[in-house]
């Protein structure tokens, strides 16, 4: 999975997570973060690994799963 940035592309690559979450928090949800700045939204974009939907784990009891996200920036040239 990869977002470009202008010039920049992040790019994802995840063990064991069939899904991808990208979100942004938009202006209410940021104003309601202690931690985010309101004037911030517009630049940032969250990518998360996950497995939702269709692709959902289901464990047994004591029974575990680990998802591992690798993330990268490329620059053109």
């Amino acid at each position: 999975m990869s977002v470009r940035d202008g010039a920049r592309t992040l790019v994802v690559a995840t063990t064991n997570s069939q899904s991808t979450i990208v979100w942004n928090p938009w202006v209410a949800k940021a104003a309601a973060m202690s931690d985010f700045g309101d004037e911030e939204w517009p630049t940032m974009v969250c990518v998360e690994t996950a497995n939702v939907a269709d692709d959902a784990v289901v464990l047994p009891p004591g029974q575990s799963h680990a998802m591992r996200a690798r993330i990268g920036l490329t620059f053109p040239g």
